[in-house]
């Protein structure tokens, strides 16, 4: 699943701040905002406020989050087979990528490192482009 997330969303380039005009003009809920809380999740992993397991567990939510403001379905507590069964509409490709995003994120948060190559491979930062790319690619 992490192989074929990359795949599809490629690495990540660093995402520059938005100018304050830009800020400014954000409309609420908008996808800058929802990566501004990305971002938040990285920033608190890199200072060591959240583990890299409560990183992938945010992100995660964050992901369920924002699929749902922009759907209007409640995915809070979908599981990924739950995401699986659910029809896709006329918005096949966003379902698609939700599914992708969370089968990616699940070996970092729930797989053991040891003796799980997904999961030792993975990084907070890298599920943190795979989420943000997620949302960029909303339509």
């Amino acid at each position: 699943a992490c192989a074929v997330a990359m795949t599809l969303y490629g690495r990540r380039r660093a995402r520059r701040a938005p100018a304050a005009s830009a800020v400014a003009h954000a409309q609420a809920g908008s996808t800058q905002q929802w990566l501004a809380r990305v971002d938040d999740v990285v920033r608190q992993y890199d200072a060591g406020a959240v583990t890299a397991d409560e990183a992938y567990a945010h992100l995660a939510a964050l992901t369920r989050e924002f699929a749902a403001a922009h759907s209007g379905r409640a995915l809070s507590t979908s599981t990924l087979r739950e995401l699986k069964r659910r029809p896709t509409g006329g918005t096949a490709a966003n379902w698609d990528a939700l599914r992708l995003t969370i089968a990616a994120l699940y070996p970092p948060e729930f797989a053991d490192a040891a003796t799980n190559a997904e999961a030792r491979d993975a990084s907070v930062h890298t599920a943190a482009g795979w989420v943000g790319d997620f949302m960029e690619r909303w339509r």
